[in-house]
């Protein structure tokens, strides 16, 4: 939300009164977890941080067996359906004990590639 775009929060408290805390992305839970960890350390300068799961509990996959079921009535080959569920936490990226226990903990949703990304948003300058 861009500060003082009163478009922008009035879009924002319509939306939070409609769908309450929950966002809906369309991403694999690799790339919401990589866009949000990389674009979040980039953002802040004064007192950095990164919004990440703190633990692997964190991160739930949530089986939609009705949808499921009526896929597999319907189609032939369906693609299956999972509501993935993460509460993300904003770390301080100075806390190295809390920022290593959160990436060993969710280390097996990223791709390496990903990992590496997020990796470098927290460490810039050290390629």
């Amino acid at each position: 939300m861009e500060e003082g775009n009163a478009e922008c929060s009035q879009v924002w408290n319509e939306w939070s009164i409609r769908e309450g805390r929950e966002t809906y992305a369309y991403l694999t839970t690799d790339e919401l977890l990589t866009e949000i960890a990389v674009n979040s350390a980039q953002a802040t300068h004064d007192r950095p941080t990164v919004l990440l799961p703190a633990k692997a509990e964190d991160i739930v996959t949530m089986q939609r067996h009705y949808y499921n079921r009526y896929l597999s009535a319907r189609l032939a080959n369906p693609l299956w359906d999972a509501k993935q569920l993460v509460l993300f936490r904003n770390l301080p990226v100075s806390d190295s004990a809390m920022l290593t226990e959160a990436l060993t903990g969710v280390r097996e949703s990223f791709s390496k590639h990903n990992l590496a990304r997020v990796y470098a948003a927290l460490a810039p300058g050290r390629e």
